[in-house]
């Protein structure tokens, strides 16, 4: 869809992507890797037994565990905690409408996890 946007509109990507955050607003994310096979059975626990998430500073609208720990926050961003299905570590990544908001959500989950 991507190549067909700049085919039809004639525009260099980067306008593309100036357009829609003009229109929509800029997001950032932020993506840690965190390699952690000898935690991997507490931090299970943690997450997806107890489903116990850190205290965050954005108001949540919801918690999905589908695939991991997934914070939907009312700001339309999200942070999730999930492990890797073919090699052994936990990703936890974010998307927030400010890049800083999204490393303070991942390190929250870090530090609330104790990794790192």
């Amino acid at each position: 869809l991507l190549v067909e946007m700049i085919a039809v509109t004639g525009k260099r990507l980067s306008e593309i992507i100036k357009e829609i955050e003009a229109q929509y607003g800029a997001i950032s994310m932020e993506d840690m890797i965190i390699i952690s096979p000898m935690e991997e059975a507490e931090i299970r626990k943690v997450l997806l037994e107890e489903k116990r998430i850190p205290e965050l500073p954005f108001k949540i609208d919801h918690v999905s565990y589908l695939d991991g720990s997934k914070v939907y926050f009312e700001n339309g961003g999200w942070v999730i905690a999930r492990f890797s299905g073919t090699e052994p570590l936990l990703r936890i990544f974010a998307e927030m409408p400010d890049t800083a908001d999204a490393a303070k959500v991942v390190k929250l989950y870090e530090d609330f996890l104790g990794l790192k």
